[in-house]
């Protein structure tokens, strides 16, 4: 389950039905539930997220594939969209994301209301064995307390007219004023930090050279002992970091709220800039499932050298 739907684990489920359910020792098959408990009419004015991915029927000349993000982020909101003609073919998407000074919920507000994107919440369909995803996923979440949620793995979640107009209702968002971040061109330093439950932890600080950046790991394992190493991190992988930097807006994840699920390690990233502005960006943020890699990645290049 992708972090940002964890609203499904908080349902009563005394009001959830089983609708269909594989059988023991059957392979495939699918299983699909009702939450009978679901509301069909949201009346709280007041979204804090918006999340709808789904795959869409449309012909080749249209778009088949739409993946949409909202939630707030400290002095703006995240927004993230992705769009293309199948959901197959990642290489084939457009991506587009950043953090608006606007508040973009009351248009989302209105988009699912003239969209009844609630008329089928509470319903989830799993069908076991299939390769892709043909179908998508709803998720949204409101002050109130009320949520959407609806998922299907074999069928789209949107028809084809919601998915046009979310992509044009995000694509002109995304146009607006929108919340400084520094230039990843700027980077001076940078520190990963991962603190276990025990005392224990593991830092790796790089700073920024004109040839990439030198590296030195600090290990302090149960023991109490350190222990230190040294690495370097060439031209090209720094060009790396500063792109994914850039690519998936990592420094406003700082201002987002976390996924809510317990981690047993406690892991950051610190990226100190030549203005002398620090941001701390923790791995346990609440974001699109095709943006999490991003600070793993980061993670794995810290680590290797050292």
């Amino acid at each position: 389950m992708s972090p940002i739907y964890r609203n499904r684990d908080q349902k009563d489920e005394s009001s959830v039905i089983v609708l269909r359910q594989t059988k023991p020792g059957v392979c495939g098959g699918t299983d699909a539930t009702l939450d009978t408990a679901a509301p069909k009419t949201i009346l709280s004015q007041d979204m804090t997220l918006f999340s709808a991915t789904s795959a869409l029927r449309g012909d080749s000349h249209s778009l088949g594939y739409v993946s949409a993000f909202a939630v707030g982020a400290g002095e703006g909101t995240f927004l993230f969209l992705e769009t293309g003609k199948s959901f197959r073919y990642r290489d084939e998407k457009q991506r587009i994301i950043g953090v608006v000074k606007e508040n973009p919920f009351t248009h989302l507000v209105a988009l699912v209301r003239d969209c009844d994107l609630a008329k089928d919440n509470g319903f989830h369909s799993t069908t076991h064995g299939l390769g892709e995803n043909y179908g998508g996923e709803i998720d949204v979440w409101y002050a109130s307390g009320e949520t959407i949620s609806v998922s299907n793995n074999q069928s789209p979640v949107l028809t084809d007219e919601t998915g046009e107009k979310i992509a044009a209702l995000f694509r002109q968002l995304l146009q607006g004023p929108a919340v400084s971040l520094p230039n990843p061109a700027d980077l001076q330093a940078l520190r990963l930090r991962e603190e276990r439950p025990n005392g224990g932890f593991t830092q790796v600080d790089a700073t920024v050279t004109p040839d990439g950046a030198r590296l030195c790991r600090h290990y302090h394992p149960e023991n109490g002992h350190d222990s230190e190493t040294t690495g370097i991190l060439t031209a090209d992988e720094l060009s790396a970091i500063r792109g994914a930097m850039e690519r998936c807006a990592i420094l406003a994840w700082a201002h987002l709220p976390d996924d809510g699920f317990p981690h047993r390690e406690k892991r950051t990233l610190t990226f100190t800039f030549a203005d002398g502005r620090t941001i701390t960006v923790p791995d346990d943020r609440l974001l699109p499932q095709q943006l999490r890699n991003a600070f793993f990645d980061m993670r794995l290049l810290l680590t290797s050298h050292t």
